[in-house]
């Protein structure tokens, strides 16, 4: 089964130290989608720690922040297999929606969003 992924981003919990609004926790989703329009989330909960970069003045503001940096810290502190961990929750997530059913293309009314 052939899926396309991609990271989404719900939410960036803040707090004030040591700038203000430093970002400690992401809240974000791992979108899978099958070739037959399946889709589904697995969520995944990031706290972060505030790296030692910072000491040397490279920091971000949130008002700077973009989606590109935040999915690379998401994938720093996962590593390759905890992404992979991710994936593997996505996949049976999918599997799932084909037990007790032809795996046919899915009925364009049951879609919840048009992408």
């Amino acid at each position: 089964m052939a899926i396309t992924y991609r990271w989404g981003i719900s939410q960036l919990k803040r707090i004030s130290s040591p700038n203000p609004e430093t970002v400690n926790t992401i809240e974000a989703y791992l979108y899978g989608e099958d070739e037959n329009g399946m889709n589904t989330t697995e969520v995944v909960i990031i706290d972060l720690t505030v790296p030692e970069s910072y000491s040397s003045g490279e920091f971000t503001d949130f008002d700077n922040l973009t989606q590109s940096q935040v999915t690379t810290w998401i994938e720093g502190v996962l590593g390759t297999e905890g992404i992979d961990v991710v994936k593997e929750k996505l996949v049976k997530k999918l599997a799932g929606f084909y037990e007790n059913d032809t795996g046919s293309k899915p009925d364009a009314s049951l879609r919840t969003v048009p992408w």
